[in-house]
């Protein structure tokens, strides 16, 4: 049995049902496929008060922590962003906010990968995470995470050294 824990700050939920959409297609697929088992990650991003009253973020706010989205099991962790000043940041505050939820995820659901479904910042946080844990991951590249992000200052390097660290990155 092949346990895969997908990492995607890209996926549908009840306010943006068809964002990321592909990735929930993909998830599926990999679901479907005989002796493999998944649980998906998608966190979501907060700024501090008052921007998390900011209708973008407010929308979030009623996302449920945990839930079944279409046969899949999802957990939506908030984890903190500091819109425009600080991107470069993102990975390490997500990877500090999921790494102990991942450890306590581990004792009921003992993944064998953490598949990260963009580099950014899921992949650089991937990284983070699978070092603290010690399990393998996986990162794609999409489009946008790259060619957005890659050009961003400080955001490119933590983008070269995640597709280096990981098993495998495409």
């Amino acid at each position: 049995m092949l346990r895969v824990l997908t990492l995607s700050t890209l996926f549908p939920d009840s306010t943006r049902p068809v964002f990321g959409g592909f990735v929930e297609r993909q998830t599926r697929g990999l679901v479907a496929r005989e002796a493999v088992e998944v649980e998906v990650v998608a966190p979501i991003g907060v700024p501090p008060w008052p921007l998390r009253l900011h209708p973008h973020y407010r929308r979030l706010a009623g996302v449920p922590a945990r839930e079944r989205w279409k046969g899949l099991s999802v957990h939506r962790p908030r984890f903190a962003v500091l819109p425009r000043i600080g991107d470069r940041h993102a990975p390490a505050l997500m990877a500090r906010r999921l790494t102990p939820l991942l450890r306590e995820l581990r004792g009921r659901f003992s993944f064998d990968v953490i598949d990260a479904e963009f580099f950014w910042p899921d992949g650089a946080a991937a990284m983070r995470i699978s070092r603290a844990l010690g399990v393998p991951f996986s990162v794609k590249a999409r489009g946008s995470d790259i060619h957005y992000w890659g050009a961003r200052r400080g955001c490119c390097e933590q983008m070269v050294e995640a597709a280096r660290a990981a098993g495998v990155a495409t």
